[in-house]
């Protein structure tokens, strides 16, 4: 078994839950021990971690960004991957490609 990994996650309508428990399950399937917490925890007791966050109004939540601005050195420090849901990245038109791309770039 590997070292712990963390798949923290904040959600409001609790999607975002909803695959990191689908990220960790498949995590699990491979051998590794998953903890699925809100971003609450800190990183330290893990040695890995996923991240997720929805968006909304083109934006990821204020929670979320000061979760990963205080623990960015922590995160840098060990295999870190971040998640976000999107309704928006679901539509194959060019204006919601365009709005989709700008969330992730703020």
């Amino acid at each position: 078994m590997s070292s712990r990994i963390l798949a923290g996650y904040q959600t409001s309508e609790g999607q975002t839950a909803k695959i990191a428990e689908c990220i960790a399950d498949t995590l699990r399937d491979r051998g590794h021990d998953v903890d699925v917490h809100d971003v609450e925890p800190a990183p330290s007791g893990y040695g890995a971690m996923v991240v997720g966050d929805s968006i909304h109004a083109v934006k990821h939540c204020r929670p979320m960004i000061r979760y990963i601005s205080e623990k960015v050195g922590a995160l840098n420090a060990k295999p870190s991957a971040l998640f976000q849901v999107c309704l928006a990245s679901a539509n194959p038109d060019d204006e919601h490609t365009v709005s989709a791309h700008a969330a992730t770039s703020t």
